[in-house]
């Protein structure tokens, strides 16, 4: 007699993005392959562990590769908390200073990861003068695989660059030497202003409240990313 098959539940939640989405908690299988990938690959391969992960757990419905990297977070955070439970056990070690000495006492601190929030998406349309702006695409999860792969932020600039407008006229087709010659004209504000809109890129965020078990010094701390909620 065959043994039975489990069926897994399924869940819905909305995207940072505002798209509705679909997805189950993994399986075993898929735990241990995830943990196996954190305890013994690089950043690059954990992120490629969870895309695949993801992928999996949402039917295949999306491409995580085109997703920003908040969205893939959030989906993974949400099939986190309907496969193992929503709260992680975290430690922090405390940096508190008492009489010109840091406290240095490692603490250990449950996080219910449904507090996590995101940031929000910087507005995608810089002015670099008073008639001439750019139009960029938010940055992906392929973009950050690609940076870990060793794609410079000058590539990346061009490659996320959607349009430069100027006054009435959208200019969508330039080579990389007349987009380096331009950038290379800009206002040291506005090259700030771009470099920002890059920096920004919305990931989720946690603050848990802490007291630390030796001085008793109370703060928050700042957890971003989907690897700080891997536990």
């Amino acid at each position: 007699m065959a043994l039975p098959k489990i069926e897994s539940p399924t869940f819905t939640t909305k995207l940072p993005t505002g798209e509705d989405l679909k997805f189950r908690p993994f399986t075993v299988k898929e735990q241990k392959n995830l943990l196996i990938i954190a305890e013994g690959g690089s950043e690059k391969d954990i992120v490629e562990g969870i895309v695949e992960l993801v992928t999996n757990c949402t039917f295949g419905k999306i491409d995580w590769l085109k997703q920003p990297t908040v969205n893939l977070e959030y989906a993974f955070l949400h099939i986190r908390s309907k496969s193992v439970g929503e709260v992680v056990e975290m430690t922090y070690q405390c940096k508190a200073a008492h009489d010109g000495k840091t406290c240095n006492q490692k603490n250990f601190i449950e996080v219910d990861v449904r507090t996590a929030t995101h940031e929000p998406f910087p507005e995608s349309t810089i002015k670099i003068t008073d008639s001439i702006s750019i139009t960029f695409d938010h940055v992906t999860v392929k973009d950050v695989l690609d940076m870990m792969n060793g794609l410079t932020s000058e590539q990346l600039l061009y490659a996320k660059t959607k349009m430069v407008i100027h006054g009435d006229e959208v200019i969508t087709e330039f080579n990389k030497d007349e987009f380096k010659e331009f950038v290379d004209s800009f206002p040291p504000d506005a090259s700030e202003r771009v470099d920002a809109f890059f920096r920004n890129q919305p990931t989720l965020v946690l603050k848990p409240k802490t007291k630390c078990t030796k001085c008793g010094e109370e703060s928050f701390i700042e957890l971003k990313g989907v690897l700080n909620f891997f536990g």
